[in-house]
């Protein structure tokens, strides 16, 4: 399950932005489940009608259960760590997307700590950061 401290920042800042619970669902992409919970007039009502704490959870539920990584089918020729490996040593381009938080452990600033990225963009000049 997704920590609810997360999805509650997702959450919020869906909200700051004038987004309703419904269009916040919608915006979860055009999965099969949301699109049938959405679908109905009383779904959509108890949506809207549950308290924060319930929201967040559904949200958390609904979010832990698209990214649940034992739904993807194993490509069986990429199924081992050594497999990576010799995937990595043979190919030209190589792109690691990574969760918040694994740059500063290894010596990349952030964004929003005091010695940060967002901190520093007043030395690059720039119009509009």
């Amino acid at each position: 399950m997704i920590p609810l401290s997360v999805v509650e920042n997702f959450v919020k800042d869906h909200f700051i932005r004038g987004g309703t619970r419904i269009e916040l669902l919608k915006s979860l992409g055009q999965n099969s489940l949301v699109a049938e919970l959405l679908a109905d007039a009383s779904t959509r009502n108890r949506i809207e009608s549950m308290s924060h704490g319930w929201f967040l959870s559904f949200v958390a539920a609904l979010l832990s259960n698209f990214l649940n990584p034992s739904r993807r089918k194993r490509i069986p020729q990429f199924s081992t760590i050594d497999a990576a490996v010799k995937l990595i040593k043979e190919s030209k381009k190589v792109l690691v997307l990574t969760g918040a938080g694994i740059s500063t452990s290894c010596g990349i600033p952030d964004f929003r700590s005091a010695n940060g990225v967002y901190s520093m963009l007043g030395d690059f000049k720039l119009d509009d950061p």
